[in-house]
């Protein structure tokens, strides 16, 4: 029986507008995501700046390679900005600045806002201000990925028909400035977008993605060689083909020759490896008050839980471990595995409570805690 035209242009009528609704969907979650992500960067922005003119950490010095050790080697935005600025002519970058960047105002709203900034050293220039704004982007990128990458993560890891699944990594941007204490470096949204990028890689099995995302991982922050580790659960279970095994033994080897090389690049820096800070934290963790304490991280005068708060921890555990089952075992497992590894690293070489230093526990975190939400068991209603 043949088909009718009105039938036809019926079928095409409602195929346009599930794509207009898919597409007006997709542009509100784009600016919901941008939104979130460009008011986490500002706080940071704010709070610290990228240290300018800072000897040990500060981004001057991560962009010539004089900072000191660890910080040195975490050089993969500073070397994609040094790069990507001698793509400007070196006669035409102050006209390029000012004509391009300069009305951005990037230096009147955040530079010299560090804390630890040398006075008196003048360190803007048209190289610096190109590189400094290019460092601003990648930052901002990073964070922006990460949001679509953890949209991506809870669609594949915790399926939902709840429409407010596609907009909950909007949270985890929200509540990221908690974790900005005592500040943030340059390489911590970049650190999350691989540790992202890589369980959604391990997820997928696309170990293929890993011998290009781990060697940057590692370039990015030297810490990243443990990211096997703590992905181990999810590897263990998905990474059984030769191909996928070759693929992984390839990048451990390529991440291995990344960090060994650029230790030995940099092993003339001033600095160590590793800055013990465990005499200090038990001083710090044995003193019942500091679990009740506050700052005004989001803006003045108005306090928020910091750190290990026990109202937030609280809030946090009763969400996640309430109802533990239910939960998918391999989000358990990536949970556990987070927590023993970055709990000890924590306790061993961060200072106090600085919380981005537990950054291999938010992605595991934010995923259980979206499950709870989403699929939490409605309380049953009494019947008549």
């Amino acid at each position: 029986m043949p088909v009718s035209p009105n039938y036809r242009h019926a079928q095409l009528s409602a195929r346009v507008h599930a794509i207009a609704r898919l597409l007006s969907r997709e542009a509100l979650i784009l600016l919901l995501f941008i939104a979130a992500s460009a008011m986490t960067l500002n706080i940071f922005m704010q709070t610290r700046g990228l240290e300018e003119g800072q000897p040990r950490f500060g981004l001057a010095s991560m962009l010539d390679g004089s900072a000191d050790q660890p910080f040195v080697k975490r050089q993969l935005l500073p070397r994609l900005a040094n790069f990507l600025t001698e793509l400007v002519p070196a006669n035409e970058r102050d006209t390029f600045v000012q004509y391009h960047l300069d009305k951005y105002h990037l230096k009147d709203a955040y530079f010299g806002r560090a804390r630890l900034r040398n006075a008196g050293q003048e360190i803007w220039s048209a190289d610096y201000a190109l590189k400094y704004h290019l460092i601003y982007f990648f930052m901002f990128a990073s964070l922006l990925g990460t949001l679509y990458l953890l949209r991506a993560l809870g669609h594949d890891l915790i399926p939902s028909d709840n429409p407010l699944a596609p907009v909950l990594p909007v949270f985890f941007a929200l509540l990221l400035p908690l974790s900005y204490l005592h500040g943030n470096f340059l390489y911590d949204f970049s650190e999350l977008f691989f540790f992202s990028a890589l369980l959604f890689s391990a997820f997928k099995g696309s170990y293929i993605w890993w011998l290009v995302l781990l060697p940057l991982a590692v370039l990015n922050k030297e810490t990243a060689i443990l990211v096997p580790l703590l992905y181990a659960p999810l590897l263990y279970s998905n990474c059984r083909g030769w191909a996928q095994r070759s693929a992984m033994l390839g990048s451990l080897v390529l991440a291995g020759g990344v960090f060994w090389g650029i230790g030995q690049e940099y092993a003339s820096n001033p600095g160590s490896d590793t800055q013990w800070h465990l005499l200090g934290n038990l001083a710090f963790w044995t003193q019942p008050a500091n679990y009740f304490l506050w700052a005004d991280l989001y803006v003045p005068l108005i306090p928020v839980p910091r750190g290990f708060n026990l109202l937030l921890i609280g809030a946090f555990s009763l969400l996640i471990f309430h109802n533990w089952r239910a939960h998918p075992l391999v989000l358990r497992r990536l949970f556990w595995a987070a927590l023993l590894i970055n709990l000890p690293l924590f306790f061993l070489f961060t200072y106090r409570d600085e919380m981005r230093n537990l950054s291999m526990l938010f992605i595991p975190t934010y995923l259980l805690a979206t499950h709870a939400l989403l699929l939490y068991p409605k309380p049953k209603t009494p019947s008549a």
